[in-house]
C-alpha cells in the first residue's frame, strides 16, 4: 500500500506542470489565536480554465498502519471552497478551525482539493431536473495539524505478544509488536530499528536485528498522536513468549 502511495505521489508530483497546484502541502494551526485561521495556495498550472472544489475530512491511523477518513468540512470554514481558476491563476483559501479552542493533544486532519469537471452532454432527464454531473480529474491531498503548545511525540512499545500463543510457550512465529504514540504530537519513523531478544523452547538464546526493510508497516509511517500500530514479525524459530525483550529506536521527525 505505501508503494502505492509514493508512486501516487510521484504521480502528482509529474502532475503539477499541467494540473493543478496546491501550497503548501502541509499546514500546523493552533486551536486558537492568529494562527488558527492559515492560507493555502491553489494554482492552475494548465492551459486551459479549470473547476475546483476543496474539502476537509478528518485523518486516523490504524493498527495496520493504513489511513481512514470522515467527513470534517463542520470543524472548518473554508473560504472560498470552490474556485473556478483561469490559466495560471492562483488563488489564495483561508481555512479557519472551529473546533475546541483548547486540546491536549493534536488533531490530524486532510485538505482535499480537487479538479472537477462539468459535463455538458447530460441526458435530457437529468439536464431538465438540474442535474450536474462531476468527473474528478487532478486531486491533491494536504496535511492539516492542530496543535496545542509544545506537542511533542513519544513512542511507547504497549505489548508484544504472538499469534495462537498458549500460556508463556509461543505456538506461532509470528511476533506482534503494538507501538502506541502516547505523546501530544505526531511524528514520522524514518529509519526503525527493532531488536528481538529470547529464548527457543529448547532454551537456546537468540538475538534479532530487524531494519526498516523488514518493518513495512512502521518504516515511513506519519504516527499520529494516539494511534496504536502493530507490526508483524516472523521469527525464524518459536520462542519462549516468558523471555522475549524487545528493544526499539526510532529516528523521529515532524
Amino acid at each position: 500500500m505505501k508503494r502505492l502511495v509514493m508512486l501516487l505521489i510521484a504521480v502528482l508530483v509529474t502532475a503539477q506542470a499541467w494540473g493543478l497546484n496546491l501550497e503548501p502541502l502541509s499546514m500546523r494551526f493552533t486551536p486558537s489565536g492568529r494562527d488558527s485561521i492559515r492560507t493555502f495556495r491553489v494554482r492552475n498550472t494548465q492551459d486551459e480554465s479549470i473547476a475546483v472544489r476543496i474539502q476537509m475530512t478528518s485523518r486516523e491511523l490504524q493498527s495496520n498502519g493504513e489511513e481512514f477518513r470522515r467527513p470534517a468540512d463542520t470543524e472548518f470554514m473554508v473560504f472560498p471552497n470552490r474556485l473556478f481558476l483561469e490559466p495560471g491563476q492562483t488563488q489564495a483559501v483561508r481555512v479557519q478551525w472551529r473546533g475546541p479552542a483548547s486540546l491536549e493533544r493534536e488533531q490530524a486532519y486532510r485538505i482535499i482539493v480537487e479538479q472537477v469537471a462539468v459535463e455538458q452532454d447530460r441526458p435530457t432527464d437529468e439536464a431538465s431536473s438540474g442535474g450536474v454531473s462531476l468527473a474528478f480529474m487532478y486531486r491533491y491531498v494536504g496535511a492539516v495539524y492542530i496543535s496545542p503548545p509544545n506537542a511533542r511525540p513519544n513512542i511507547v512499545l504497549s505489548s508484544a505478544r504472538t499469534a495462537g500463543s498458549n500460556g508463556s510457550v509461543v505456538e506461532a512465529s509470528v511476533l506482534a509488536l503494538e507501538f502506541e504514540n502516547t505523546g501530544s504530537g505526531h511524528t514520522v519513523l524514518r529509519e526503525p530499528a527493532i531488536v528481538i531478544r529470547g529464548e527457543t523452547l529448547a532454551g537456546e538464546s537468540v538475538r534479532y536485528e530487524l531494519t526498516a526493510e523488514r518493518l513495512q508497516t512502521l518504516a515511513g509511517t506519519n504516527f499520529l498522536a494516539g494511534a496504536r500500530v502493530v507490526q508483524l514479525v516472523s521469527l525464524p524459530v518459536p520462542l519462549n513468549e516468558s523471555t522475549l525483550a524487545v528493544e526499539h529506536d526510532f529516528g523521529l521527525s515532524k
